[in-house]
């Protein structure tokens, strides 16, 4: 939501005033729940709109309807509304550092206090809370994005191979407290589909052929292998 930053934002969702460009456009919130009245609607990091915008969502939570720019009224009884917020993640990051539980949940309900009114809490059906990934999480994610490399790999003939201790070195490199899983992504991309991307360019990786991906001497590194197993070439 970080688009809606601005007091005049929360105009988008329900359409431009009269006299003013795009008022015949209707609002992007309010005209897709009247196209399509049983939805599911993600707003993702709530906390970073605009408090006006947070107002619109109490007579959404309240009356279940919200009336745009023309006077047209979009109903939100049948629609599920899920909320992400980033509030509290700094002081679940301390659970790490010796604070106790009840310490950091503490944190958490503080922060998010800070970010939203009584009545806006008020008006949620439930605040999950969703626990930092252990390292079983980090390596289903490592899982995740070799599999979908393999598939992309195998519509080409390729087939994919990475060793486990790459695997281990993407957990432990690709992850941070702060951060999460995001930074593995550009691992991934850095460690394993820049090379290969460049090997198919240069043709050093053919159809047929194996991309092994292995350690060596710390550094991840990719060879290719001819079908039979019998060649073997270093490419970075």
């Amino acid at each position: 939501m970080s688009e809606y930053m601005e007091k005049h934002s929360s105009s988008q969702l329900i359409g431009a005033p009269a006299g003013y460009v795009g008022y015949d456009h209707g609002g992007q919130l309010t005209e897709q729940i009247i196209k399509n009245p049983y939805a599911v609607l993600l707003l993702d990091e709530i906390e970073k709109a605009h408090s006006d915008l947070l107002n619109l969502l109490l007579q959404v939570m309240d009356y279940g309807q919200l009336t745009d720019n023309t006077g047209r009224i979009a109903d939100f009884r049948h629609v599920i509304i899920i909320m992400t917020s980033n509030c509290g993640a700094v002081e679940q990051c301390r659970n790490k550092m010796g604070f106790g539980e009840t310490q950091v949940k503490a944190g958490i309900d503080k922060a998010i206090d800070g970010a939203f009114s009584p009545e806006f809490k008020n008006r949620l059906d439930a605040i999950v809370q969703f626990n930092q990934l252990n390292k079983s999480n980090i390596t289903q994610i490592v899982d995740k994005f070799i599999s979908e490399l393999e598939v992309q790999l195998n519509e080409q003939n390729i087939d994919l191979e990475v060793k486990k201790d790459v695997k281990s070195y993407l957990c432990e490199h690709g992850y941070d407290p702060k951060l999460g899983a995001r930074p593995m992504a550009r691992l991934i991309n850095t460690a394993l589909k820049k090379p290969i991307a460049d090997a198919l360019l240069e043709g050093n990786i053919k159809m047929g052929d194996t991309a092994l991906i292995k350690m060596v001497k710390g550094e991840v590194k990719l060879e290719a292998k001819s079908k039979n197993n019998i060649n073997s070439k270093k490419i970075a």
